[in-house]
């Protein structure tokens, strides 16, 4: 981190030399792999914003998206039916079990948003600009080991 405030910090100033069996890609060009990994998430991000919009406007939100608390009984009976090693009635799939579709609205509208939060706290700009929202979410982050 910068110790003088009027000195404008990027992740380049994080560069270590590496190896590439470590880090792509490698030597003392690691923060370019970093840059590379952040553009890229843009496109990861852009992906999900249209498949949550495209699932809200076709109207397919009401197969992925519980509209009952009692899709948790369902769901611990169909987890129970598995656990057990049995199919469970072709009765229940419609298109998606209790189970499926619990499992698909929680990946999709709890642990990506979350992978989003977290993921940004690992950029070290992001870090240097607002170390309050790294305190949020723990005090520590992913920090590249240097091998001299």
């Amino acid at each position: 981190m910068p110790v003088n405030k009027d000195v404008v910090y990027t992740s380049l100033d994080d560069e270590v030399p590496a190896s590439p069996w470590l880090a792509l890609p490698g030597g003392k060009n690691l923060g370019i792999g970093r840059h590379w990994h952040f553009f890229s998430v843009i496109f990861w991000i852009l992906n999900g914003l249209i498949y949550v919009v495209l699932l809200f406007a076709t109207g397919e939100w009401a197969r992925l998206i519980p509209t009952s608390w009692s899709i948790v009984p369902a769901a611990f009976h169909t987890f129970l039916t598995y656990i057990t090693l049995h199919i469970p009635p072709a009765s229940e799939f419609h298109p998606y079990d209790p189970l499926q579709q619990l499992a698909y609205a929680g990946v999709v509208f709890l642990l990506a948003p979350f992978m989003l939060l977290t993921g940004a706290t690992m950029s070290p700009a992001v870090a240097a600009r607002f170390p309050w929202y790294i305190k949020i979410f723990g005090d520590g982050r992913l920090d590249v080991a240097c091998i001299s």
